[in-house]
């Protein structure tokens, strides 16, 4: 058992020897972590209590996807912790360590694979995970991809997993990634409904620190409270008419709710930082007679203020008013004037009492709400300012049963002759005596203390009722001209539309008759080339058969006489070898007749003969050698008379390529004629439906040449398009790979655009590939298959 714990050791630490980098810590080998990166306990901590949190909430264990894990740690200490995880990285090495500390840690819960985001995401399917992690990866595909593209992405792991966990990178990170970052790191997330930054970061690669995010669509997680919300909107209410600029959000979870202040847009930081203040504060010591909801959570972050209290039961009494739910007026006004007393005994007041802001329970009872409009100033947030007067104009809305348009200030409704007697009375009396007098306490006892007696009614009250009717006057003609404007644009639309109908037929209808056009043109075109290249075709074949036919008779006769002509040969040779033989041999009998000339004299004779004989033998050799020289030479004349002949055919070859050259005449002639040159529009505009990607780059390329011949207007489009780097960058490689401009402009080193040089001496493979684009790693597969094939 040792030997094999001691193997499967000393194998990791092989495996992690061979990382390019070692970026996080080894999981269970503290021995093996020095050196790395980043360290990552600060943000497991978060990362466990997360999941922890989720995992109580679902009542199981959680199904977790690791995008980027690098060499696992999130990823085994999360399935330590019993949860099952998936982790997936683009580099194999990477895999090849979590798999094997998996294996010797005997955590089957956690798988690993290797493979690249894009294509995960895309084949992942809806509830197969709870959560996914993505941690200081996603920018490298933003700075390969572009924004859109990753958001995509991004929009797609929110729609098939409930919650995620991003570390995300940002924009003002001096590496080379960085320009094509987003403004905000929270735009990466946007379609997640809920987000909210957890902590803030170190790195290893510069001093910026990096946001981590918890998001979701179903879940907040804030301070303690981990809850799970059913809907959520930017608006407060039906008049809302984006008056926060969509700086705010409201999540509901049954009778909990979630409101949050962002702190991001400049206009609106400080007003919601302030009621953001307001509403904590008067919550958290709001006393038991003020029935205000609970206060659970309050938690203020670098961009975000976050409120989690409870919600009163009952309806807006805009809702009611607006669905025509019937309601006692005068009980909600009196319930309206006795809150307000109540804020202003201990020194309060609330600057937006409208009717949104007050909210009917079932009881009938009436609650003030937007604890955020309450404090020390006693002033409304708007026109008119004053505070009884802005209640004088809700009062009057609560019994006419109707909230006008806020455009651009409310409605002067300032006749109190409308109301009921003794609010009437009430509001003349209050407002006849000093400013400084006016209150709502004031108010209330004029109301209570009215006996029935009638009041008075002065001048100014017949100028503001007249004042009043005028404008309601003005306002029902406005109502019945922009009524009469919708129905002009209804009938403008529907008369659009009809033409846009005819233009379309009639467009479709030249359409098909061009194409009718295109199609007949082009069959011609296309019978007349097929005949052309039928004859021609037939005429290769035929001098091709004759020249093949040819070829293979002179190459048969010439095989034939050469072979003759070398048996003929080795008969000579033959032949000539006997000669020899018989004249040495006649040498040496000579000799020897000279050395025994004394003594064979009885033999001369004899010897005299057969010299005779064999000269006689010598000599018919001779002739018959001269006669194979003259069937040499018959041979050879032969081969020549082969030879003229297949020079006839080459004769013969060049004049059917006369032939053809003649019918390449004869088409471009066809080509030059005049019903060729007229229809030259139709077969160009069929190419460009056929092909609009070299249209394009034809007619971006002649509008840049042009454009380069006004350097005022040329410096100008420069400008403008340097506000897109990655595109200024794209459009600087067409016009030098083009030679429209001389030299690509200087840039800034390492700057990351799209276009870029980068150094990659010194890099594994693997890692360069890495950083180049799609396209670049394509172009380099391409490269190394044509080395290897020709090394083959």
């Amino acid at each position: 058992m040792t030997d094999v714990t001691t193997h499967a050791a000393g194998s990791i630490e092989a495996l992690v020897a061979a990382l390019p980098e070692k970026y996080q810590p080894i999981f269970g080998h503290p021995d093996l972590s020095d050196g790395s990166s980043r360290g990552c306990e600060d943000r497991l901590q978060l990362i466990l209590a997360t999941a922890q949190r989720l995992s109580d909430t679902l009542g199981r264990p959680l199904r977790v996807l690791d995008l980027g894990c690098a060499q696992g740690f999130f990823s085994l200490s999360l399935a330590a912790a019993g949860h099952s995880v998936h982790g997936a990285d683009f580099l194999d090495k990477n895999v090849d360590v979590c798999t094997a500390l998996a294996a010797e840690q005997g955590l089957g819960r956690a798988t690993f694979q290797c493979g690249r985001i894009e294509d995960i995401a895309a084949t992942l399917q809806v509830d197969t995970f709870d959560l996914v992690l993505g941690l200081s990866v996603f920018h490298h595909l933003v700075h390969e991809h572009g924004l859109p593209a990753v958001t995509e992405i991004v929009s797609g792991l929110a729609q098939k997993i409930s919650c995620g966990i991003y570390e995300v990178a940002l924009r003002e990170e001096p590496l080379y990634w960085g320009p094509s970052q987003p403004a905000h790191a929270a735009e990466l997330l946007a379609p997640y409904a809920f987000k909210r930054v957890m902590a803030w970061q170190p790195t290893h690669l510069s001093g910026v620190e990096r946001p981590l995010y918890f998001a979701s669509n179903g879940y907040w997680f804030v301070g303690s409270d981990f809850r799970a919300f059913d809907s959520w909107r930017f608006q407060s209410h039906a008049m809302d008419m984006s008056s926060h600029q969509s700086s705010r959000r409201y999540f509901f979870a049954g009778k909990v709710m979630l409101k949050q202040y962002s702190l991001l847009n400049p206009a609106r930081r400080d007003f919601n930082l302030e009621e953001y203040r307001n509403e904590a504060e008067f919550l958290a010591l709001a006393s038991p007679e003020m029935d205000c909801p609970a206060l659970l959570e309050t938690v203020v972050d670098r961009d975000d203020c976050w409120i989690v209290r409870e919600m009163l039961a009952g309806r807006l009494l805009l809702e009611m008013m607006n669905e025509h739910v019937p309601y006692a007026q005068e009980r909600v006004v009196d319930g309206l004037i006795r809150k307000l007393v109540a804020l202003e005994e201990r020194g309060l007041y609330h600057n937006d009492v409208r009717c949104w802001n007050l909210l009917i329970d079932p009881a009938s009872d009436l609650h003030l709400i937007d604890f955020g409009a309450i404090s020390k100033v006693r002033a409304d947030c708007v026109w008119p300012e004053n505070l009884l007067i802005s209640l004088l104009l809700t009062v009057r809305e609560i019994f006419m049963g109707h909230v006008g348009p806020v455009l651009p200030v409310r409605r002067g409704l300032l006749d109190i002759g409308m109301l009921p007697m003794r609010y009437q009375a009430a509001f003349a009396r209050v407002l006849s005596m000093p400013k400084e007098a006016w209150s709502f306490k004031e108010l209330q006892s004029r109301i209570t203390g009215w006996a029935g007696e009638p009041i008075e009614v002065t001048g100014y009250v017949d100028i503001l009722a007249a004042a009043e009717r005028a404008m309601l006057s003005l306002e029902g003609k406005l109502a019945a001209e922009m009524h009469e404007g919708r129905l002009a644009q209804a009938e403008l639309a529907s008369s659009r539309a009809q033409l846009e109908g005819g233009r379309a037929s009639a467009y479709a209808q030249l359409e098909a008759e061009r194409a009718s056009a295109i199609a007949q043109l082009a069959a011609e075109r296309a019978s007349a080339i097929a005949q052309l290249e039928a004859e021609r075709a037939s005429a290769a074949e035929q001098l091709e058969a004759e020249r093949a036919s040819s070829h293979s008779a002179l190459e048969a006769e010439l095989a034939n006489a050469c072979a003759v002509l070398r048996e003929e040969l080795a008969s000579s040779r033959e032949d000539a070898r006997r000669w020899c033989l018989l004249a040495t041999e006649r040498d040496e009998v000579i000799l020897a007749l000279n050395d025994s000339q004394h003594s064979k004299t009885a033999t001369h004779a004899a010897l005299r003969r057969r010299i005779d004989g064999m000269a006689a033998r010598l000599a018919v050799q001779e002739a018959e050698a001269r006669q194979a020289r003259t069937d040499h030479a018959a041979v050879v004349q032969s081969l020549q008379e082969w030879q003229a002949r297949a020079a006839e055919l080459d004769a013969s070859v060049e004049s059917w390529h006369g032939r053809a050259h003649e019918l390449e005449l004869q088409l471009r002639e066809m080509r030059k004629s005049r019903s060729w040159k007229v229809t030259a529009p139709l077969r160009g505009f069929r190419r460009n439906l056929r092909h609009p990607f070299a249209f394009t780059r034809r007619a971006l390329l002649a509008l840049m040449r042009r454009v380069k011949r006004h350097p005022d207007l040329a410096r100008q489009l420069n400008s403008v398009a340097r506000l897109v780097p990655p595109l200024h960058a794209k459009l600087i490689s067409v016009a030098v790979n083009n030679q429209i401009i001389a030299e690509v402009p200087a840039t800034i080193e390492h700057e990351g655009v799209v276009g870029g040089v980068d150094v990659f001496a010194g890099l594994a493979e693997r890692d360069g590939l890495d950083r180049l684009s799609l396209r670049g790693r394509a172009m380099y597969r391409d490269i190394v298959a044509i080395k290897r094939k020709e090394g083959n």
